[in-house]
């Protein structure tokens, strides 16, 4: 196939090369619009980790996407919630395209001009104190758990490595080796072992449940309550009540995602410590 080749070429003489590639995509692209030249070419140079539907998409406007042969279809995932604002949105562009002809990026070893306008706006938007910006649902739950065991251990005074976040059931927050550790998922944690230890699982949405769960050990509560078969306003009331019962209680986490903005939710609904959110366009 020209894409091996075009791979071969690019890696035997990277530095002449490297001026050519863009012209050597365009064409290789070119030649694989045909649907099963690309899944072949898909299957075999890309790590099997999921496997999508046999459509293969093209371009997207708004709320439509059209695959290869022109089809169109009605997008009603929004790639789990990044493009809420619809494929393509001329706004979003024009801001993109014009951050990137004045600086592309910076790493956090330096300050940039649009950080903390960003801290501003998020802030008060969802009506939070501080905000951490990840890059993915799984970071923000990894930081989660880092939050809940440095603040049971110095805050709730838990016996050095012995705090135990509580989680439901039939949960999926994302694949990293910590997450897949406190997963009812047994495909999903299957050849993956040994996982990390201090994790309590109770049924989803059972306030009875999560009151027995709180001893003196635990330091944090992980849920979802905005997720497709979201928890009553009444329950996440009496889940806030019991994470927050007898001083200092545990610090609560929920993970909102896109079903519903999660600031929508009434303010007695909410835990009375720290609540972490995967952004949502509102």
């Amino acid at each position: 196939m020209k894409i091996r080749l075009h791979r071969e070429a690019y890696f035997s003489d990277p530095v002449t090369s490297y001026l050519k590639a863009g012209k050597n995509i365009a064409m290789n692209t070119q030649s694989l619009l045909n649907v099963e030249d690309i899944l072949n070419v898909e299957a075999e140079l890309g790590a099997s980790n999921y496997k999508p539907i046999y459509v293969v998409l093209s371009r997207g406007e708004g709320v439509w996407v059209w695959d290869t042969d022109g089809k169109r279809y009605l997008d009603c995932l929004s790639a789990y919630s990044a493009v809420n604002q619809g494929h393509c949105h001329p706004k979003i562009r024009a801001a993109m395209f014009e951050q990137a002809n004045r600086l592309t990026l910076t790493s956090r070893a330096f300050r940039n001009d649009q950080l903390a306008l960003f801290y501003r706006d998020i802030c008060e938007l969802t009506n939070s104190h501080k905000v951490l910006p990840m890059n993915s649902g799984a970071e923000a739950v990894e930081t989660a758990i880092k939050c809940m065991r440095k603040w049971g251990y110095e805050v709730k005074g838990v016996e050095a490595d012995k705090a135990e976040i509580i989680v439901c059931e039939n949960n999926f927050h994302g694949r990293t080796i910590g997450i897949i550790g406190f997963s009812s998922d047994e495909e999903a944690k299957a050849n993956f072992g040994p996982f990390a230890p201090g994790f309590t699982t109770i049924p989803y949405g059972d306030a009875a449940a999560l009151e027995a769960a709180i001893t003196p050990i635990p330091s944090g509560f992980w849920s979802n309550p905005f997720r497709a078969k979201p928890v009553s306003l009444s329950r996440l009331k009496a889940i806030s009540k019991q994470c927050g019962k007898s001083a200092p209680g545990i610090m609560c986490f929920w993970f909102s995602m896109k079903f519903k903005p999660a600031w929508a939710v009434p303010a007695n609904c909410w835990p009375k410590n720290t609540r972490a959110l995967k952004p949502t366009s509102p």
